[in-house]
């Protein structure tokens, strides 16, 4: 666990995501927490998983550098599927903010 997370766009089968130095931080902490955003299944891939998949895959390497994850949910529905991945709604107003503390300690 050592913040080593890259940042960056991650893609599986179709399904891709931005995972960023969330710039709502201090420097100090840049480190230790990235921002998931952009995360999007093309229209006739929808429902078959693949953006469960990668927001596993992103969970597990969140979890191996010991990197806290936060973002927006635009929608309840979305907040919903975030909390299946461990995501915690912080603030609900005026947007509803999220964040997944890391699970390896």
């Amino acid at each position: 666990m050592d913040g080593t997370m890259k940042a960056g766009w991650r893609y599986k089968d179709g399904a891709k995501a931005r995972v960023h130095y969330p710039m709502v931080v201090s420097a100090n902490l840049r480190g230790m927490i990235r921002e998931v955003s952009g995360v999007s299944v093309p229209e006739d891939q929808q429902g078959k998983g693949l953006g469960s998949a990668l927001m596993a895959d992103i969970c597990a390497d969140a979890d191996r550098s010991g990197v806290i994850l936060m973002l927006i949910a635009d929608t309840a529905k979305l907040a919903e599927f975030y909390g299946r991945f461990g995501f915690d709604a912080i603030q609900t107003e005026p947007a509803i903010l999220m964040c997944r503390t890391n699970r390896n300690g």
